[in-house]
């Protein structure tokens, strides 16, 4: 079921369509492939062999005899990764990219703000678009996110070792924040987890120090290297330029250990 404005009571998604979650506003399209000939289901069944399920929000596969185009049409709402608060649109190319930095999650989201749109006085179509009232997500920490991303795309660009990622990353800015020193950063580390893996014990971790566990026949062998950064955040906040440099000359960016009769 889901549940449009002002509903007295739940609809079923109709054929073609399927809802999976509760507190559902409008039905899932069933992706090509898939098909659902029934109503108020929770899922979408394979297409079945020697029939095609070419479109989104098939109901009746190719090849089936009682199949006609005409019959499978249904207003489609904008996909994943793209939303509009207007009605009576013709096309899904009138449906807006949500931008980077955000997740947008959900079929039919009408409602997006960026974080800096607080504002939630109504327009003069009588909607508040404010980030307080968004239907979008963040961008999870520990990975960055571009243009018109959904559910399934939000983890496509993890974090690099050697640097962490806070929410609201977008993907020009996923070298900005470089791992602190004396700790390691592997892949997808987020600014929660910046300090989460200390250097070990006889090795010292500049800032910029990756990790990367690699496999050494039956054993897994902690990786340290320590990355360059051209760019990163000064304590105001403005990207400038910077040069981490390299511990040995010789054998590039290696952590290396401590000499003899040192620590």
């Amino acid at each position: 079921h889901y549940c449009v404005r002002a509903s007295l009571e739940p609809v079923l998604a109709p054929k073609g369509y399927f809802v999976d979650y509760t507190g559902a506003y409008t039905p899932s399209r069933c992706k090509p492939g898939t098909y659902q000939d029934e109503i108020g289901q929770v899922t979408c069944k394979a297409c079945p062999d020697g029939h095609e399920c070419t479109q989104d929000g098939t109901y009746r596969s190719i090849g089936d005899p009682s199949f006609t185009e005409e019959a499978n049409i249904f207003c489609h709402p904008c996909r994943q990764g793209t939303w509009n608060y207007r009605g009576q649109l013709t096309s899904e190319l009138m449906c807006e990219n949500c931008p980077s930095r955000y997740v947008c999650a959900r079929e039919g989201l009408t409602v997006f703000a960026p974080k800096e749109q607080t504002d939630c006085t109504p327009n003069e179509d009588g909607v508040a678009l404010c980030y307080q009232l968004s239907q979008a997500n963040d961008c999870p920490e520990g990975f960055a996110c571009g243009d018109s991303t959904t559910a399934y795309t939000q983890y496509d660009y993890p974090c690099e070792p050697g640097y962490y990622c806070k929410s609201l990353t977008a993907l020009h800015e996923m070298r900005f924040l470089l791992c602190p020193a004396g700790f390691y950063c592997k892949q997808a580390t987020g600014a929660s987890k910046k300090e989460a893996n200390t250097c070990p014990t006889n090795w010292y971790c500049p800032e910029g120090t990756s990790g990367l566990d690699l496999t050494n026949g039956t054993e897994v062998v902690l990786d340290l290297k320590n990355v360059q950064s051209w760019i990163v955040l000064d304590a105001e906040g403005n990207a400038v330029p910077k040069y981490v440099q390299q511990i040995d000359p010789e054998t590039g960016s290696v952590c290396k250990r401590c000499d003899d009769e040192t620590f």
